[in-house]
């Protein structure tokens, strides 16, 4: 059950168990147990502690496993060999906690590692799992020493397969750090999801790769539509960029439908002319919007129909370009298309 305190915010109890998992990478089966049997089907020594809550011995720390002095030499220790392969989503909390904490994987618990990924572990676990897991790393302070982690251990390439390389990899995480540095201060905290924009970097420089990520994955349509974009639209929406050079109308014409994250990534490969395009887009062209609306041009005497999202664009067009800056102005602009229609 869980329960809410002022002091420590959501509590979770539960009883103490054990588990035995009946083949490797499916879920655990349960049984009531002891505490030493309940911290022995933890993921690692460092969670494998507990302090004592009875007035007999309150606060004694319960470490049969060594946490306590692993926690001190930053080392990540599984309790038994046949961990990661019980259980292969260990592997991605482990990177977890290692890019959290600067924290390693002592020599043996590496080795084990190694050996899981070797056989195939990783497909033993569902997409759903495997997203799950990558989503976490994704949403931490730390995501690119975890992304980077993955790399280094193999991980990727285990878990996607196909013919890629992830030699890029490493390198663009650098880009995407630079890039979300650069444009947090332009956007509200609420209006970009960087754990989304972390997952993007799967499928770049992936070619036909892409399809492989989101079959893996399986992620909800968001995390989807996104990486579709970004395999299929980054390159050509660049060269769009480009060719529109300085002009406020033509960039927002071609950045209107991108998402924040993606624009992130695009700002990642961009040269500088078309950052500093995307830093005004963002901080203020995707905000210039008409003061009338279709209601009021309808009103003045236009009817419905295609002419008023015609006459609603050229407002903006005109406001982006700096020829008008006021209502009035907007209002002139739909009586001289009246006067146009009475000649």
């Amino acid at each position: 059950c869980k329960v809410e305190s002022k002091a420590f915010g959501q509590i979770d109890f539960s009883t103490t168990r054990k588990e035995v998992y009946p083949k490797p990478g499916a879920l655990p089966e349960t049984e009531p147990a002891d505490i030493e049997c309940d911290l022995g089907r933890r993921d690692f020594t460092i969670n494998a502690m507990a302090v004592a809550l009875s007035p007999r011995d309150y606060g004694e720390l319960i470490d049969p496993y060594g946490g306590y002095e692993d926690t001190a030499g930053h080392v990540l220790r599984v309790l038994h060999e046949k961990s990661f392969s019980d259980d292969p989503t260990r592997i991605l909390r482990g990177v977890r906690f290692a890019a959290r904490y600067g924290f390693h994987f002592e020599r043996r618990t590496a080795a084990c590692l190694r050996k899981c990924l070797e056989e195939g572990c990783l497909d033993t676990i569902s997409g759903e799992r495997l997203y799950h897991e990558i989503k976490l790393i994704c949403g931490e302070p730390s995501a690119a020493r975890g992304l980077t982690i993955l790399r280094r251990l193999g991980v990727l390439e285990r878990a996607f397969g196909g013919r890629r390389s992830w030699r890029t990899f490493n390198p663009y995480l650098r880009k995407v750090s630079v890039a979300l540095a650069s444009l947090r201060s332009n956007v509200d905290e609420a209006e970009l999801d960087e754990w989304l924009v972390w997952l993007g970097a799967f499928v770049i420089d992936s070619g036909p790769g892409w399809v492989r990520v989101i079959e893996r994955l399986r992620p909800p349509a968001r995390a989807t539509n996104l990486l579709g974009w970004l395999a299929t639209d980054l390159r050509p929406t660049l060269r769009a960029l480009r060719r529109a050079q300085s002009d406020a109308y033509k960039i927002t014409r071609c950045l209107r439908k991108v998402s924040l994250e993606a624009l992130v990534h695009l700002y990642a490969i961009s040269g500088r002319a078309q950052r500093r395009s995307i830093i005004q887009y963002i901080s203020n062209w995707r905000h210039v919007k008409p003061s009338l609306s279709g209601s009021d041009i309808v009103r003045m005497g236009v009817s419905q129909g295609p002419d008023v999202g015609r006459l609603l664009e050229k407002i903006t067009r005109l406001r982006l370009l700096g020829r008008i800056n006021s209502r009035e102005g907007e209002v002139e602009v739909v009586r001289g298309f009246l006067r146009r229609l009475r000649v």
